[in-house]
């Protein structure tokens, strides 16, 4: 299961929700997922100007009290819904949890997560001892075509891990 959104709070009085969205093209999905495994069909009401959520009604929440008990709650697709990717593509959701060579020596790093502050994206990693830290995403810092040949550039850990 791959999440797709987050509800993050109720809007109006009909039970549409607002969500965080991790797709730019959430119309294309029949049905979401939730961690217990219920599915909801669901219409988008309305995408805001700055981008990255959405107002949403979902089959079944009939009202506000009904949002808002669903705030926190996290949406999934199944990975199989993902659309398919060129050879030289990758989701970052393959590089959570890997160990990561850094060029040029025997030591890894472990990808903790990927988040992005608006920005660009970031991955959050960890050496063997020592906090974690981030690094942007960008084709200087990890090299490779494919998750499975990704290293970290030794310029980033010098510049990025500052611990």
């Amino acid at each position: 299961m791959v999440e797709i959104l987050k509800i993050v709070g109720a809007h109006g009085i009909k039970g549409a929700v607002r969500a965080v969205l991790y797709s730019d093209d959430l119309e294309k999905y029949e049905a979401l997922c939730d961690a217990q495994g219920h599915f909801f069909k669901f219409r988008v009401i309305k995408y805001p100007k700055n981008g990255g959520s959405a107002v949403i009604a979902l089959e079944g929440v009939p009202d506000r009290n009904a949002a808002e008990a669903l705030v926190g709650t996290e949406l999934f697709i199944s990975q199989d819904d993902l659309p398919r990717l060129d050879e030289d593509e990758f989701y970052v959701y393959d590089l959570i949890g890997r160990d990561l060579p850094i060029e040029g020596t025997n030591e890894t790093c472990k990808v903790i997560s990927v988040q992005n502050f608006g920005a660009s994206d970031l991955i959050e990693l960890v050496r063997s001892e020592g906090k974690s830290f981030y690094v942007p995403f960008t084709k200087s810092n990890f090299l490779g075509k494919s998750a499975e040949n990704l290293k970290i550039s030794q310029e980033a850990i010098e510049n990025y891990d500052i611990n």
